[in-house]
C-alpha cells in the first residue's frame, strides 16, 4: 500500500476530493488486454477505496484475472485538479449477507449515498446491497496528482 503523501503538492485537495465527489472512474482490463473504464459509486476512508458491484459485471470478471486497477477523478479541464490512483483490487463475494469484518465501513459508503438512493433512485441500502452484491476493495499502490 502507498498512501497519499501529504507534503506532496495538491494532497490535501485531492483527499477533500476523494471524501466529497460522488464518482470516481475505474479502468480494468479484459482478458484480451483491452482496457475498459466505467463511472462508479466509492468510500475512501485514507487507506483504500471501497466499491460495490454487480457479481457478474465484467470489471469483477476482468479483476478476477488481472487484479491491477486505475481510479480517476474527474479533471478540472486542460489537465488541471486531476488525482489518478493505480491499486490492486480484492474481490470480496456477497459482503452484504454475512459478517464483513468492516461492516461499519460499508455503511459509510451507503451513508454517503443515502440521499441520491432516496431521492434520485427511490431506492435504498437494502435493496442496493441485494443487485450489487460484490465489494471490491481497492488498495493504491501509486498516485499521480496534479493541482
Amino acid at each position: 500500500m502507498v498512501t497519499l503523501d501529504p507534503s506532496v503538492a495538491g494532497a490535501g485537495h485531492a483527499e477533500e476530493r476523494l471524501r466529497r465527489d460522488e464518482m470516481i472512474w475505474i479502468t480494468t482490463v479484459r482478458a484480451d488486454g483491452q482496457p475498459q473504464t466505467s463511472a462508479v459509486w466509492f468510500h475512501w476512508d485514507g487507506t483504500d477505496f471501497l466499491l460495490v458491484s454487480q457479481p457478474g459485471s465484467p470489471k469483477i470478471r476482468n479483476i478476477q484475472g488481472n487484479r491491477r486497477v486505475s481510479l480517476n477523478l474527474n479533471g478540472a479541464g486542460y489537465g488541471s485538479d486531476l488525482v489518478v490512483v493505480e491499486g490492486a483490487a480484492e474481490v470480496v463475494p456477497d459482503y452484504a449477507s454475512g459478517p464483513w469484518p468492516e461492516a461499519a465501513r460499508i455503511e459509510a459508503y451507503y451513508a454517503k449515498y443515502e440521499q441520491t438512493l432516496k431521492d434520485d433512485l427511490r431506492s435504498s441500502a437494502t435493496e442496493m446491497a441485494t443487485a450489487f452484491s460484490t465489494a471490491l476493495r481497492i488498495t493504491p499502490t501509486r498516485w499521480r496528482i496534479a493541482p
